[in-house]
């Protein structure tokens, strides 16, 4: 059983984590001219919890879908295919082995397109962000099952009410 641990970045942590994203950023940019690409998760909230890795988001029109998550298995490995629709797709590289990096790739506009409107409403409603990080810190030292679930139905929450 995998345990979830959570730390509050320090500038240099999150400096490191920037010029990673940069580094994906571009690197996804040059196979998918059309995409847009953005930091998401705990690392790209200021004063959030992480458990210390980069969250990617890549949106693309419905008919570039197939094409990008091709394109994607060429630069990263699949991860959790389980998840997985006709929408929503996500790959994983942990070469880096302080920062471990999540790509999420959607349809911009689907309904699992909501990864960049979390990020806001974290930054934008401070209330929010202390429930996120409460919700974390319960959780530390437990299974990574249990939180992700346990996120998962915070986040649901939060989308109906915003």
């Amino acid at each position: 059983m995998q345990r979830v641990h959570f730390f509050k970045p320090s500038l240099e942590y999150i400096a490191q984590v920037n010029s990673l994203f940069e580094q994906h950023k571009q690197q996804i940019l040059e196979a998918l001219v059309y995409a847009q690409v953005e930091h998401i998760g705990a690392t790209s909230v200021p004063n959030a919890l992480t458990k210390g890795d980069l969250d990617l988001l890549v949106r693309v029109e419905e008919e570039q879908f197939v094409l990008t998550v091709e394109q994607l298995k060429s630069l990263y490995d699949i991860h959790q295919l389980e998840n997985w629709t006709s929408c929503f797709a996500s790959f994983k590289e942990e070469k880096n082995f302080v920062i471990s990096v999540g790509v999420q790739i959607v349809i911009a506009g689907s309904q699992v397109d909501y990864f960049a409107q979390l990020r806001d409403l974290f930054i934008d409603q401070p209330e929010l962000l202390i429930q996120i990080n409460k919700l974390k810190s319960s959780f530390e030292g437990k299974d990574m099952e249990s939180y992700i679930k346990a996120k998962g139905e915070f986040y649901e929450r939060v989308l109906v009410c915003f």
